[in-house]
C-alpha cells in the first residue's frame, strides 16, 4: 500500500466509505469506516498517528454504546430497534416496518363475548393478548369485527385508531389446533395459564410473549422480539432482526433462530435420546443453550453466523 500512488490510495479509501455508507447493520458500518480513516490518515506522515488514535476511540464509543443496548431489560431499549426497522419482512398496510412500541400506548378494552373456536385469526394493527384457563370463551372490543364459522373465527377491524392496542382474552377450555397473528404490534402474556394450541403464528413488527406454552409448531416473524417464559414445542422458527429470547423449553427437537441482532438463553428441562438439532444464522449477539447432564442425548447446534457467539453448557 505505502508503494502505490497516493490517488489510488485515496480511491481505496473512497471505496470503502461509500460501501459503509450502504450497508445497513451499524456495527460494520463502524468498521469500514474505522480502516476508511486510517488508510486516510497514512497519508499524511505527521498527523497520522494522532489521526488513527482518534478514529480508534471514536470507533469504541460509538461500538461500545450500539452493543450495550442489548444487555438492557427490553422496555429500555425497544425503541432502539428503530435502527432495524428498514428491514421489514413486508410492506404491507397491517405488517407497518415503522411502528415503535410507543405508538401503542392506548387500551381498548374487551367487553364482547363469543364463543371460541378452534381456529383463531386475529388481524388488528395492535393487540395485547391474554388468557383465561376457566373460559371457553373469547372476549373481544367491539371496535372489532368477528366472522366466524363452526371451526374459525376472524377478528379484524376497518377502521382501528393507530396509537391503540385491541385487548383480546382467550378462554383455554376449549381445544385449539390454530392461532394465527397478523399485526403490528403484539403482547402476549398467558399469566398463570398454560396456552395449548397445536399450531401458533405470529407475523408482526413487535412481538412480546410472556408464559407458558405447548403447541406442535411455532413459527414467529417479527422485526423486534422479546420472548420469555417457557414452552413446549417439537418444532420452533423465530425469524427477528432483533430478539431477546430468554426460555425454558421441553420436547423441542427442531429449533431455528434467524436475525440481525441475538441474544439469549435456551434451557432444554428434558431428557431424551438420539440427537436434536439447532440453527443459528445471524449476525451479532450471544446464545448459550443449556443441556441436563444426566441426558444421553446430543444437541447438533449449527452456527451459520457471523459474529454470534454460541456456547453450549451443561446443568
Amino acid at each position: 500500500m505505502k508503494n502505490q500512488p497516493i490517488l489510488f490510495r485515496l480511491l481505496w479509501v473512497c471505496g470503502i466509505a461509500v460501501a459503509a455508507i450502504f450497508i445497513p447493520v451499524v456495527p460494520i458500518r463502524i468498521v469500514l469506516a474505522l480502516v476508511a480513516g486510517v488508510l486516510f490518515a497514512l497519508n499524511f506522515k505527521k498527523l497520522s498517528a494522532l489521526l488513527i488514535v482518534f478514529l480508534v476511540i471514536a470507533a469504541l464509543v460509538i461500538g461500545v454504546g450500539n452493543f450495550s443496548l442489548r444487555f438492557l431489560p427490553f422496555p429500555v431499549w425497544g425503541s432502539g430497534f428503530d435502527l432495524f426497522r428498514h428491514f421489514a419482512y413486508d410492506e404491507s398496510d397491517r405488517y407497518d416496518s415503522d411502528v415503535q412500541s410507543s405508538d401503542y400506548s392506548k387500551l381498548i378494552t374487551a367487553d364482547t363475548v363469543i364463543e371460541s373456536a378452534p381456529e383463531v385469526i386475529v388481524r388488528v394493527p395492535g393487540v395485547k393478548i391474554s388468557f383465561d384457563e376457566n373460559s371457553d370463551k373469547i372476549v373481544y372490543p367491539n371496535l372489532l369485527k368477528a366472522k366466524y364459522t363452526q371451526s374459525s373465527i376472524l377478528l379484524e377491524a376497518d377502521a382501528f385508531p393507530k396509537d391503540s392496542v385491541a385487548e383480546i382474552v382467550i378462554g383455554c377450555k376449549t381445544p385449539m389446533n390454530r392461532l394465527s397473528l397478523d399485526v403490528n404490534f403484539s403482547e402476549i402474556s398467558t399469566g398463570n395459564a398454560v396456552f395449548s394450541v397445536k399450531t401458533l403464528e405470529i407475523r408482526t413488527n413487535f412481538l412480546s410473549l410472556n408464559g407458558s406454552l405447548i403447541c406442535d409448531t411455532i413459527d414467529v416473524t417479527t422485526n423486534a422480539l422479546n420472548w420469555s417464559g417457557s414452552f413446549a414445542a417439537k418444532e420452533a422458527k423465530m425469524q427477528s432482526n432483533a430478539a431477546s429470547i430468554f426460555v425454558t423449553v421441553r420436547g423441542l427437537e427442531d429449533l431455528e433462530l434467524i436475525g440481525q441482532l441475538l441474544n439469549g438463553e435456551i434451557k432444554y428441562l428434558d431428557n431424551w435420546e438420539g440427537s436434536r438439532k439447532a440453527r443459528i444464522i445471524g449476525t451479532f449477539g450471544s446464545v448459550t443453550f443449556l443441556k441436563r447432564k444426566d441426558s444421553t442425548g446430543k444437541l447438533e447446534v449449527n452456527n451459520a453466523s457471523q459474529m454470534v457467539s454460541l456456547q453450549v453448557r451443561e446443568y
